[in-house]
This record gives C-alpha cells, sequence and structure tokens, in this order.
C-alpha cells in the first residue's frame, strides 16, 4: 500500500467509527463502486455517489477488528 493509499484508510476510518460520512473526503470524481452482493449487484460512480451508498452501509457508528 502506498502512502497516499495509509491516507485514505486514516481518512475513512473515522468515518466509519462515527457512522458518518457527510465529512468523509476520500473519493473523487472518477470513483467507481462495482459491488456484488447476494443475488444482486450494483454500481455507483462519482464521489457524491458512493458516498452515498456508503452512508447507508456505514450508517451506525463501527469498527474495523
Amino acid at each position: 500500500m502506498t502512502t497516499a493509499g495509509v491516507d485514505v484508510v486514516d481518512r475513512f476510518r473515522p468515518a466509519v467509527r462515527a457512522g458518518s460520512m457527510v465529512d468523509c473526503d476520500v473519493w473523487t470524481e472518477e470513483t467507481v463502486l462495482d459491488a456484488t452482493v447476494p443475488s444482486w449487484r450494483f454500481r455507483c460512480v462519482g464521489a457524491a455517489a458512493v458516498r452515498g451508498e456508503y452512508a447507508k452501509w456505514f450508517a451506525d457508528p463501527g469498527r474495523f477488528d
């Protein structure tokens, strides 16, 4: 992982811990979230769309073990 990658993770984790993606700025307009989940698949393109999807996934405070 590059130094830039570590910086992104360090900025993403606090948003997950807080359950708030509102101020998380790790995505660019070129970001694509291509997710396959049980029984379906979807794509989000752009910072706002990806932030909105992750806001649903991490709506409550949490942590990575």
